[in-house]
């Protein structure tokens, strides 16, 4: 979804999901062992962390590849901390900026003015991190009520010019919340290098994917990224995460087959998501079931990896 090297947009509507979205593509990014640079003008780092962390990231790669900054005030055009961000993307694989419009009134600059705010803001944030070979992503909201289909954030029509990687428009169909599986279509507005185009439902859709929020009992979220031509309401939820934890455990386990409850206590997770995976896992063939008396043990005949179609990070 997100170009190395370039500036991309999300935005939508309050609590559009536009948010975790990004915040899934850093979990993914982080767990693969790569750094990822956050910079927020609206939220705080504990909300961000522990978002993160109930997407699946793990707490130590956190602490060591999450560079997560809180800017109390203007950045200074070729000032120090302006320039500690440059030398922050240039080490990381995705740098994030959360809260736009919040970051241009910061700089006394105008999100819904003309060309010359939009070009002072691209020249001191985005354009820079992108140079530094960051994929930047910038989190941006469009007025409740907006119609569908809508391609334009706040001032967008300026912002947009400056996007050379690619502008997605999310927007809440589900709403997420503790206890509740939320969802969001996510369309492409703009895709300047046009790789991204090829996910989408068909030539003249916009549609790339929907994304798929479950909250679980113990407050972790389960993730998914279903691309638009598979997309379907009606299938089970596919908990890709946990269903690749336990194939990898199946796959090594020198006293297999095991029952569900040894898989359970012995994979990390969520207990009914594990359960949901394991069942995924028999349904759609990467193991079997043998019957034994009141047990039913659990063998791998295929590994099974989450893969491309949840990946949201850097291309």
């Amino acid at each position: 979804m997100f170009y190395p090297g370039k500036v991309h947009s999300v935005f939508g509507e309050s609590e559009s999901l536009k948010s975790w979205l990004c915040q899934y593509g850093a979990v993914q990014e982080i767990n693969a062992g790569n750094a990822v640079l956050y910079v927020d003008f609206e939220d705080d780092e504990g909300s961000v962390v522990s978002r993160m962390l109930a997407l699946g990231a793990n707490p130590g790669r956190i602490r060591e590849r999450l560079r997560y900054i809180r800017p109390d005030g203007p950045l200074a055009p070729g000032g120090a901390d302006a320039a500690g961000l440059y030398q922050l993307a240039a080490q990381s694989t995705l740098a994030v900026l959360d809260g736009v419009s919040e970051a241009m009134v910061l700089h006394g600059l105008d999100p819904d003015k003309g060309t010359k705010d939009a070009a002072e803001f691209f020249d001191l944030l985005p354009r820079p991190l992108a140079q530094a070979g960051a994929a930047t992503v910038m989190i941006d909201h469009i007025p409740k009520n907006t119609l569908p289909g809508t391609k334009n954030a706040l001032g967008a029509q300026h912002k947009r010019a400056g996007i050379n990687g690619a502008s997605y428009s999310v927007r809440a169909t589900e709403t997420f919340g503790f206890g509740l599986h939320g969802q969001a279509v996510i369309e492409v507005a703009k895709d300047r290098p046009g790789q991204v185009r090829s996910f989408a439902g068909g030539p003249k859709h916009d549609e790339i994917g929907v994304l798929h929020l479950e909250s679980l009992p113990d407050r972790s979220v389960l993730a998914r990224l279903e691309p638009a031509e598979t997309h379907d309401p009606a299938k089970p939820f596919r908990p890709t995460i946990l269903m690749e934890r336990i194939s990898r455990y199946l796959e090594t386990a020198p006293d297999a087959p095991l029952s569900t409850s040894k898989i359970e206590q012995s994979v990390s997770g969520n207990a009914r998501g594990k359960r949901q995976g394991l069942d995924r896992l028999v349904a759609e063939g990467y193991v079997t079931v043998e019957q034994a008396g009141q047990s039913r043990l659990h063998r791998s005949i295929r590994p099974f990896r989450d893969d491309q179609p949840s990946e949201i990070g850097t291309a």
